[in-house]
């Protein structure tokens, strides 16, 4: 399926949760309103330590495990969001909120098994989510490693993927080959069965010197872990 609705879904529902629905901040919660404007800037990893402050000292918060969770969601920490969810729907006062908390655990239910489906079709994974090395060279070895990035450009998950690897081709257009594939464009069908994606886009798959698949991640992307892993690749 190459627009997977339920992809779409998420991506609104969060828009709803932290944008429109949400509970709005005590004017004397001034440890909350510093969270909530890292959050805005989009940096999440702090936001997520600024919400935890907030957290220890108000643990029944609501409002900080909302705007936790959502965070969460970005960086891909799929398992910790639902944990989050999961706790609004049993304790947050706000009737609204615990149904935005259902539909995204819904939403997170499903993208799991579509996942889970994917990963049984695909070769052997590691616990890190990278292919087995040893046995898994997929081409010649290559002058440059390369970055493949299968996208449907209708598909508005795959806006964050798109942008990071094209700042990730600033920084290493010299040392590694980046490749922007549309899953929906007929001419990347040979590509799409090769690497066997199967509609479950956004896929980043990172291809050492000697042609092996060293990591391939899948939909919920922890996009600081993959610059890491990319810049391994020059050193490797």
């Amino acid at each position: 399926m190459h627009r997977p609705i339920i992809y779409f879904l998420t991506w609104l529902l969060l828009v709803l949760i932290y944008s429109i629905n949400c509970p709005s901040v005590r004017a004397d919660n001034s440890q909350l309103n510093k969270a909530i404007e890292i959050f805005q800037k989009a940096d999440y990893p702090k936001a997520i330590e600024a919400f935890d402050k907030v957290l220890t000292k108000e643990p029944n918060n609501y409002s900080a495990h909302l705007y936790k969770a959502v965070a969460l969601n970005y960086l891909g920490k799929i398992d910790d969001a639902e944990s989050e969810y999961k706790w609004l729907v049993l304790n947050s006062p706000n009737q609204e909120t615990k149904l935005q908390a259902k539909h995204a655990l819904t939403a997170i239910e499903e993208i799991k098994k579509q996942k889970s489906m994917y990963q049984m079709d695909s070769p052997a994974h590691d616990s890190n989510h990278g292919v087995n090395k040893s046995s898994n060279q997929v081409v010649p070895a290559l002058t440059n490693p390369q970055v493949y990035c299968f996208i449907d450009n209708l598909d508005v998950n795959c806006k964050t993927a798109i942008n990071f690897i094209k700042e990730m081709n600033q920084f290493y257009a010299n040392d590694i080959d980046f490749k922007l594939i549309d899953i929906s464009n007929a001419q990347s069908a040979d590509l799409t069965s090769k690497f066997q994606i199967r509609g479950v886009v956004p896929t980043i798959i990172l291809i050492n010197k000697l042609g092996q698949i060293v990591e391939k991640s899948v939909n919920d992307i922890n996009y600081n872990e993959l610059k890491v892993k990319i810049n391994m690749l020059t050193t490797n």
